[in-house]
């Protein structure tokens, strides 16, 4: 089968590689790749961004959105069957999607719903759960609660604000004003310009932030942000408690620690001025919160925006177009 790696860390181009299909072990099953969609965290680990969390050798798979059908299951799988169309998010260790078959824990799966296509499926995992686990159990929204989701034209936005909008909050956001209506129609009650730097210090303090942008976007935002409030940021160094919780899974040896915790002591400062609960957070892989979260967005006929697709065989123009950070909704690779 073929499968897209990189070959080595940097601005390289994919290599396509001949390897033989994977076999199920027990607790898993074998997908074939029918979508796969691509995410900036891709190009994250192809630059090397993330190797201090997640070391890896060359050639190294990737591609963590996947959709398409159940070819074989492994030994003590009961809940999944062959012939099923099931989607996820692989899981950080074992991705690869950016291929004709993937095995994966059925942990990390669930069925696609029968009025969704292939690339409707592979666009949501990772932009969906990192939504949802943002929003519910991160920031732990509540009716009537304000939250700022700062740039939500991007793939994140196109979810992040109408799942905050099911969640009964009321959505703040920052874009260029020519995808202002677009915003709106997502359930923004107000978009700012994000050209305009006195645009977010004008309104009132809010009660959550999602941040994905980090740097001195996330350092504003414990101005922004009421006390008692609470930040959660894609784009930040770890936080101690992030290492305390899931440092035994990214193998963080006390070294890693000492320095993670160095590094972020500027935010973990400003948060206890502020008096302001902040985390840092990687996305976890989850078949049970990809289930509640589809059934959410089918009882709030939420859309998950798709700017683009690509046949297989342009995976490297996929990532390209990715990269030029213009899309807006996801980019989904068709097999």
């Amino acid at each position: 089968m073929t499968s897209f790696m990189f070959d080595r860390f940097g601005k390289h181009p994919l290599t396509k590689h001949q390897i033989s299909v994977p076999t199920p072990k027990p607790g898993e099953v074998l997908v074939e790749i029918k979508a796969a969609a691509v995410n900036p965290v891709d190009i994250k680990k192809r630059n090397g961004d993330l190797r201090f969390l997640l070391p890896e050798k060359h050639p190294a798979p990737t591609g963590h959105d996947f959709a398409g059908i159940i070819t074989a299951v492994g030994s003590a799988v009961t809940d999944f069957k062959v012939g099923q169309r099931v989607f996820g998010k692989l899981d950080d260790w074992h991705i690869g999607s950016f291929a004709d078959f993937i095995c994966v824990r059925t942990k990390y799966i669930a069925e696609i719903p029968t009025d969704w296509s292939f690339e409707q499926a592979a666009a949501l995992p990772l932009v969906g759960l990192t939504s949802y686990q943002a929003l519910h159990d991160y920031l732990q929204l509540k009716p009537g609660q304000s939250v700022l989701i700062p740039g939500g034209s991007g793939g994140i936005g196109s979810i992040a604000i109408p799942l905050a909008k099911a969640l009964g909050a009321r959505v703040t956001t920052t874009a260029s004003p020519k995808n202002f209506t677009r915003l709106r129609a997502l359930g923004a009650e107000v978009v700012l310009d994000y050209h305009d730097d006195q645009a977010l210090s004008k309104q009132p303090q809010f009660d959550a932030v999602f941040d994905t942008r980090g740097g001195q976007d996330l350092i504003a935002s414990f101005d922004l942000v009421k006390a008692n409030g609470r930040i959660v940021s894609l784009n930040a160094m770890p936080d101690p408690q992030f290492v305390a919780d899931q440092g035994e899974y990214f193998h963080l040896n006390a070294f890693k620690r000492v320095i993670l915790k160095l590094a972020s002591a500027k935010v973990d400062r400003l948060a206890q001025k502020h008096h302001v609960w902040y985390r840092f957070m990687l996305v976890k892989s989850s078949g049970q919160q990809l289930q509640t979260l589809t059934e959410l967005m089918q009882a709030h006929q939420i859309q998950m925006p798709i700017d683009r697709t690509f046949t297989f065989a342009d995976t490297q123009a996929a990532l390209d177009h990715v990269e030029a950070g213009h899309a807006q909704g996801k980019v989904v690779i068709n097999h």
